[in-house]
């Protein structure tokens, strides 16, 4: 009995502490398998923290991940910088970004159509001239391209890479717009020391990815 409680006292002693993050859903980035995150991010932030942390996703819709991170229902969240987060959340750090595109399909008379999710901070103004089409993810963006149902998409240069194989490539523009590192937010309660040694962890792994692009990381995959 002696050995034993030394055992749990051992094992209680090197737990991990656990660590939920929300994560939005945007294919190829973050979307779930049955109970299971998936994705660029998910495999991300393994690879950063798995060895420290006992991590738990939550795959969110863009608006609801927002609202998780300031109702205290996740520790962290990943997104590019955006004040509707600003107030009640604690800003973390810069980690991997995305060139921001836009690609216009040549084959469709332009009609300014540009479908952007719904919400998102691109950290651009869009020109007026556009005519807006709000879509939930870049999957959607990318149906109604191809489809032609609009004449542009605003879609990170990740995901192009990802979704652009199943396209004839000659019959799109690209236009590279601005490049935008992803935030590292935390709750507003969350643990200082802990924010602290994952940013430290963040900054470790960004030595790997001079150019801070998840496109680089997508290589390693």
């Amino acid at each position: 009995m002696k050995y034993l409680f030394l055992l749990l006292s051992i094992n209680v002693c090197f737990a991990k502490p656990q660590i939920s993050i929300g994560v939005f859903q945007a294919k190829p980035f973050a979307y779930s398998e049955g109970e299971h995150a998936k994705g660029i991010v998910p495999d991300f932030l393994n690879k950063m923290l798995s060895s420290e942390f006992d991590i738990k996703f939550k795959v969110l819709p863009y608006i609801r991940a927002i609202d998780a991170i300031k109702s205290d229902r996740v520790d962290m969240i990943i997104m590019y910088p955006n004040d509707k987060i600003k107030d009640g959340v604690l800003k973390g750090c810069l980690t991997l970004g995305n060139d921001n595109l836009i690609v216009t399909n040549k084959t469709k008379k332009n009609d300014n159509t540009l479908a952007l999710i719904r919400g998102a901070n691109y950290g651009v103004e869009i020109s007026k001239e556009f005519k807006r089409v709000g879509v939930v993810d870049y999957e959607q963006s990318f149906k109604l391209i191809k489809a032609q149902r609009v004449s542009n998409i605003m879609i990170s240069s990740a995901a192009w890479h990802f979704y652009k194989s199943q396209l004839n490539s000659k019959n799109y523009n690209v236009t590279v717009v601005n490049f935008v590192q992803n935030m590292l937010y935390f709750r507003k309660n969350f643990d200082k020391n802990l924010k602290e040694k994952i940013c430290k962890l963040n900054n470790r792994i960004l030595k790997k990815y001079p150019t801070k692009k998840f496109d680089d990381f997508m290589q390693d995959l």
